[in-house]
């Protein structure tokens, strides 16, 4: 049925053809029966104009207030962290808050390997026009947040001169399951960990498609309970339910990667990516050992063939 389902899936997303051919249309109205993916087709073209007012719309507003600004009130410095996922536009409504962007300091910190939403050119030149300008490149190869088992089991994403520089630590522990039932399992790693003697605020419970219910839950709370949300996190108040692609450049000593799908097979390695390289001290991987393969290649599957396979007290 999980397949039947997947299949049903793929057949409604295809519908998003249609939303590329009427795009030039203001007004249009679309017939179907039950099931013919209408609330999908709805809630995507909702989604493709918030979008376009992000990455588009917001930074032109940007870009129009900074080239009014007086002189004394434009920027001197630029800091960007996450760079890969800036979109060029974002550039350029920046550089036009800056008083010369030829003079200013500008710093931008970035992974080329964990580029999830394909914005980064691989080229080191940001801004258009006369506000362009060259980034140096300097190479930070070390790594020293993760546990070099850790390390090892992404290093086939880091690139060739990726060094891990602290001690080994615990080995990783992969809980093979079937993709549909990964959250249940997951959800049952977080008490067996508990169970061990690790605190609640060091565990962190990452998905690569849906959210875990709990999750979604401060999600459709709104926005004040989103904020509570973030707030818990920095206060380490307990454990964490996220998703990897709002993780990124964040840690906790134990991160439970639980591997539920992913929406475009085409992401899905840098996802892997930033999900393995959050934990600290240990690492859970829970999920299909064949959907890892098929997302991130042989060298994945050799690394997690070393992992302990665990099977949590609670499931």
């Amino acid at each position: 049925m999980a397949e039947v389902e997947d299949t049903q899936d793929a057949l409604t997303e295809k519908q998003s053809l249609l939303l590329d051919a009427t795009r030039s249309l203001p007004h249009v109205r679309f017939i179907g029966g039950a099931g013919s993916g209408k609330t999908w087709l709805a809630l995507e073209k909702a989604r493709r104009l918030c979008q376009e007012y992000f990455d588009y719309d917001m930074p032109r507003i940007l870009a129009g207030i900074g080239n009014g600004l007086p002189t004394a009130e434009k920027l001197d410095a630029i800091i960007v962290d996450e760079a890969q996922d800036f979109a060029s536009e974002w550039w350029d409504g920046l550089l036009a808050c800056v008083k010369d962007p030829q003079q200013a300091v500008v710093y931008a910190f970035m992974d080329g390997q964990q580029d999830v939403y394909r914005r980064w050119d691989g080229q080191g030149t940001v801004g258009a026009g006369g506000n362009g300008i060259g980034l140096i490149p300097i190479h930070v190869d070390e790594n020293l947040r993760n546990t070099r088992k850790i390390a090892e089991t992404f290093r086939c994403f880091a690139g060739e001169h990726f060094t891990p520089r602290t001690s080994s630590g615990v080995p990783v522990r992969m809980v093979p399951c079937a993709t549909d039932a990964a959250l249940d399992v997951a959800s049952d790693c977080v008490d067996a960990l508990i169970e061990e003697g690790w605190a609640n605020n060091q565990i962190a419970l990452l998905t690569t498609r849906n959210r875990h219910p709990l999750h979604q839950e401060a999600f459709d709370a709104g926005d004040a309970a989103v904020a509570a949300y973030w707030r818990d996190f920095h206060a380490d108040a307990g454990e964490f339910y996220g998703h990897v692609l709002g993780f990124k450049g964040l840690e906790r000593s134990v991160v439970i990667l639980c591997v539920n799908g992913f929406k475009e097979m085409n992401r899905a390695a840098e996802q892997l990516y930033v999900g393995l390289s959050r934990a600290r001290s240990l690492l859970v991987v829970v999920g299909d050992p064949a959907l890892l393969t098929e997302a991130g290649g042989p060298d994945l599957a050799r690394a997690l063939a070393r992992a302990s396979v665990w099977e949590p007290a609670s499931a």
